[in-house]
């Protein structure tokens, strides 16, 4: 929660102060705008009093849960806005300088820009999160390993990750997603985290089309943070129920001893006091020979993976950055890794960009999601 408050507070603070400024010539319409800027920047915290438990996935009608995602993406954009403007200005500003005195009242921006910024930011909100919502993009990648066992020559994967269903989402979105991936006739399909936000008694009816994901060596998924805050034990055994084969720092040879499909739980666990991790336990005792596919939900596992022997670490969690440019930052809480494969050592890691999106900030500006193609190549 504590995270929560640092990216809200500071910019709110910056905005009332910088924007608003209610402490200096006071007029009315200034106490309705502090008000709607507390409702959009501290959504997180006001949603928590109905939320309960699923802090996640509070019990809301939708349209209040798109109405507070919709404002709460306008805040976070105008305040970028905002910022940007001011950097420009001061850079502006030293130019000025060195030539002459430069009068600090000239900080001081007209209303109508800001009004225009905030414009700008609502437009932004609302292309992105139509972006958000857009059917997922089908993306392809191979691993080519000249060691790699000739039954397996051309395999395909099919990688869905991050569906986030809840409340928001619809039993249809989930059957469109099921289609496109058994029209790409897969050979594996893998799950890589992040179901839900919500209770299973609230929206597993939305998930029961995963049912008929069809694959030659059947469905594998792992758990992600998400299912950590909406009932872990709950929605490992409804998906199961499923048909999908629910890894936990566990592995599967459904090829003999040629293929390996090893999963580990989420980082989250350690909070809910739960089994954490362990890539070791998920790969012990697998076949020397074979190619070893680890599932994690986290890429920071990626290294960790490399050296216990996994041949193709596949991946979701980061969204792909969500924004073009925020995507940097993504990669650097992700050690380096956002979207796209990587080299890990010997190891190719692969990270999703996210079948669809976790809805408390459902916004897509240049990173669409994506469903996943991964071929392996003797080659």
């Amino acid at each position: 929660m504590a995270f929560f408050w640092l990216l809200t507070t500071v910019p709110f603070l910056y905005v009332l102060l910088r924007v608003i400024d209610p402490f200096r010539n006071f007029r009315w319409y200034k106490v309705p705008a502090v008000v709607l800027l507390v409702l959009a920047a501290f959504k997180f915290q006001i949603l928590r009093l109905f939320a309960g438990p699923m802090f996640f996935a509070p019990d809301l009608p939708v349209w209040v849960l798109a109405l507070s995602s919709w404002m709460l993406s306008s805040f976070l954009f105008f305040f970028a806005l905002e910022l940007a403007a001011d950097l420009v200005q001061i850079a502006w500003l030293i130019l000025r300088a060195l030539f002459r005195a430069v009068d600090g009242s000239e900080m001081r921006r007209d209303a109508m820009v800001d009004l225009a910024l905030l414009v700008a930011a609502c437009v932004l909100a609302s292309w992105g999160m139509c972006g958000a919502k857009a059917a997922p993009e089908l993306r392809s990648a191979e691993v080519c390993r000249p060691d790699l066992p000739r039954e397996l020559d051309r395999l395909k994967i099919v990688l869905l990750a991050d569906l986030h269903v809840d409340r928001m989402s619809t039993r249809e979105e989930v059957e469109d997603v099921v289609r496109r991936t058994n029209a790409l006739e897969p050979d594996l399909i893998v799950l890589a985290g992040d179901f839900v936000d919500g209770r299973v008694d609230q929206i597993g009816y939305k998930l029961e089309p995963l049912k008929n994901l069809r694959a030659q060596y059947g469905v594998y998924g792992i758990p992600g943070n998400h299912e950590y805050y909406s009932g872990y034990r709950e929605w490992m055994a409804f998906l199961r129920t499923l048909g999908i084969d629910m890894l936990e720092n566990e592995h599967r040879e459904p090829a003999g001893d040629r293929l390996v499909v090893a999963g580990v739980t989420d980082r989250a666990a350690r909070m809910r006091k739960m089994e954490e991790p362990d890539v070791k336990k998920a790969l012990a005792g697998a076949p020397e020979k074979s190619f070893k596919i680890l599932l994690a939900h986290q890429p920071a596992h990626a290294r960790e993976a490399a050296e216990a022997g996994a041949d193709l670490q596949l991946s979701g969690h980061t969204h792909g950055g969500m924004i073009v440019g925020l995507d940097r930052v993504i990669a650097g809480l992700n050690h380096g890794y956002v979207s796209g494969m990587y080299d890990v050592g010997k190891m190719k890691l692969y990270v999703s960009r996210g079948t669809s999106l976790w809805k408390g900030f459902p916004i897509r500006l240049g990173v669409p999601s994506e469903i996943t193609v991964v071929t392996l190549l003797r080659k």
